[in-house]
């Protein structure tokens, strides 16, 4: 579920362009992967904030940060062979969390702003090693900052 608060703050923090920009700056492509443990991670994102691992199944990242409001939250999962990003925002407002991953939100801001649809609908960012990863990660990062922005504003 998206609720109208985030739908307004995804269109007018230019969610959806930015998403896909990231995307396009950080593609699939064929190279192998970058097989990197938690510790790694951890210690590589660390600048952005508090960092844990959560409870999986699966490669699961919470970051927390005074930037981020409060009512907004962060993760991410490393997905597949371990190259792609999943980013994902959620929203707490009446203690009614809305919100999804960074692929269905651009897809929803999109057709909120009546945009045609992007291709591929539904992108992930790609890494095949630990500073690309940090790339990703603080763009998306970034991202969930300007939408808990917006929100406030609201």
């Amino acid at each position: 579920m998206i609720s109208a608060n985030l739908k307004n703050a995804l269109v007018a923090s230019g969610f959806a362009k930015q998403y896909y920009e990231l995307c396009a700056r950080h593609p699939s492509r064929n190279a192998p992967a970058h097989k990197c443990s938690n510790a790694e991670i951890l210690a590589t994102l660390a600048q952005l904030g508090s960092v844990s691992k959560l409870k999986g199944p699966g490669r699961i990242y919470e970051i927390t940060a005074p930037e981020l409001l409060d009512s907004v939250d962060f993760a991410f999962i490393i997905q597949g062979a371990g190259t792609y990003i999943e980013p994902c925002l959620g929203l707490t407002e009446n203690s009614i969390r809305s919100g999804t991953n960074y692929a269905v939100l651009a897809f929803a801001a999109n057709a909120e702003a009546g945009s045609p649809a992007h291709t591929p609908a539904y992108p992930r960012p790609s890494f095949h090693d630990l500073g690309e990863l940090k790339e990703v990660v603080s763009a998306a990062f970034k991202l969930a900052t300007l939408v808990g922005n917006e929100v406030r504003r609201t």
